[in-house]
Parts: C-alpha cells; structure tokens; sequence
C-alpha cells in the first residue's frame, strides 16, 4: 500500500474547548487536536506534471500517490505546534465538543528534477488549498475556512520527503488561526 493511501491530508480533528466561564479572549476557541487521517484524494489523482533534464523537458504526470505524505502523529503535532504557536487552543483543558476537519480541496504542482539522469535539486512550484471546518458537537452550524498556500520546491523532491507537505500544513494552520481569530 503506497504512502498516499495510508496517510492523506483529509485530517479529522476533535478539539477541546475551554468552558464557558473562561477568560473572555480565550473562550470557544479549539483546544488538544486528535488529529486522525483519511485518504481525501484519489492516489491515481494527476497533481502535476513532472519534468526533467537539464532542460527540465517532459518526463511524465505527477500523481497523489507519488507524493510522500506525513504520518499521523507527524501531522497531528505540526497542526498542534502551529496552533498552540499562534495562541489557538491550550493543552490543559479537558472538555471536548469542538471538531475540526481539514482536507485538501485542491493541489496543484509542477516539479522539475534538473540535471543528467534526474540527480539535480527538485524545483518547483504549485498551491495547496485546504479546507478547514469546525463544527460543534452541539449541533452548532459548522463553520468553514479555506487556506490557499503557495508551495515552493528548494531542493527537495517531494516524492522522497514529506516536508513540502508539512510546510503546508504549518502555513495553512497559521492562516487558519488568523481567520479563526479574526471571526
């Protein structure tokens, strides 16, 4: 089973809030991610077109499956670290009725391994665009996010290594958090 099926970017999270008689500045936002992944976009799915040479001349289509994703428990502390970073939610409380579901509505990428036989340093560029929704286990009307992020290749071919993604994943909550915030 490839990388793409295991581990895709559709996160389910449940957050805990803090309750009602907390510090005003503080209340109702999420709070301790359990981040679980589903397979959000089919692995044969066409993100990109791959290029090559010292040219970076055709060399084929890049599909979600090519794609290295982060694992779990990856994801889950570097949507956690990144909302914790921007004051989102806290680690001590323990009252859970906030969820947040993050997918990928969009990706879009073109990569180019320059050099002979594809030794030289991935470039590239492309844009993720996540949705993020939060919804109350109250029966609350969820509400809905969506954050677009420009994806840069530096060197690294994001067939090999997932930090193209965890990139993402960071700015995205970062974006998400000032959106939150900003409501």
């Amino acid at each position: 089973m490839r990388w793409g099926n295991v581990f895709a970017l559709g996160v389910i999270a449940q957050f805990l809030v803090l309750p009602v008689s907390a510090a005003p500045a503080e209340a109702g936002l999420p709070r301790n991610p359990n981040i679980r992944f589903s397979d959000a976009i089919d692995g044969d799915a066409v993100i990109g077109p791959v290029r090559a040479g010292m040219l970076c001349l055709p060399n084929g289509k890049l599909k979600w499956d090519d794609m290295r994703i982060p694992s779990d428990a990856a994801a889950s502390a570097i949507i956690e670290n990144a909302l914790i970073q921007d004051g989102v939610f806290s680690t001590d409380v323990a009252n859970t009725n906030r969820e947040l579901r993050v997918s990928v509505d969009e990706i879009a990428l073109h990569l180019c391994i320059p050099g002979i036989a594809g030794v030289g340093k991935s470039k590239g560029k492309g844009q993720i665009s996540l949705r993020w929704i939060v919804s109350g286990r109250d029966n609350r009307s969820p509400q809905s996010f969506v954050t677009k992020i420009a994806l840069t290749i530096d060197g690294t071919d994001p067939r090999r290594s997932s930090r193209l993604i965890e990139t993402a994943l960071v700015e995205g909550a970062h974006a998400f958090a000032a959106q939150w915030k900003a409501k």
